[in-house]
């Protein structure tokens, strides 16, 4: 099983190292290039995961060597390269959400996700980012994802939380209360 909280531990040291030399952006475009990586090629997530915590070998350092650090700045595949060296190799398709996390909390920010069936109108994405704003108490990065199976309305999540406030829930909930009426 992989310690996720070893993740954010690598995350944190590469964010005051990214931030201490001034490097933050490159970081986090190699966070996105990771996060592609691993979610185009499903592959080298399993190969990852797999991998039992112990001394690195020649094969997971060539298999770094090839799949990954090509694609990195210097920061960030120094920091996957010594993760390997540690037999952490299990902690890297982590590492991009983690480093995500550790970024926002230290920033004050908070990610919103706001979900719609249709792309929805920048009023009402600027709408519900103050909104969140004075809810959180804190600064809101919005994104945006269309969901066609929520039929209508919106589903707002943040931290572990949702507001449901979409007609497929609505109709779940009216299904519910007839079933037991």
């Amino acid at each position: 099983m992989i310690d996720t909280g070893v993740a954010f531990r690598y995350a944190r040291a590469l964010y005051d190292l990214a931030r201490e030399q001034d490097r933050s952006d490159q970081v986090v475009e190699d966070m996105a290039v990771l996060r592609r990586l691993f979610s185009e090629i499903p592959e080298l997530r399993r190969y990852c995961l797999r991998q039992r915590k112990r001394d690195s070998s020649a094969s997971e350092r060539e298999f770094a060597e090839i799949a990954l650090l090509p694609y990195l700045g210097d920061l960030t595949g120094r920091t996957v390269a010594v993760a390997i060296r540690n037999g952490r190799i299990g902690i890297l398709p982590f590492l991009p959400a983690a480093y995500r996390t550790v970024s926002d909390r230290s920033e004050g920010t908070v990610r919103v996700l706001l979900e719609t069936a249709r792309e929805p109108a920048s009023e009402i994405v600027e709408q519900v980012r103050a909104s969140m704003e004075r809810r959180t108490g804190k600064r809101v990065r919005m994104e945006t994802a269309v969901t066609p199976e929520i039929l209508g309305g919106v589903r707002i999540s943040w931290d572990s939380r949702l507001i449901d406030l979409s007609a497929a829930f609505r109709l779940k909930r009216m299904r519910a209360w007839i079933e037991t009426a």
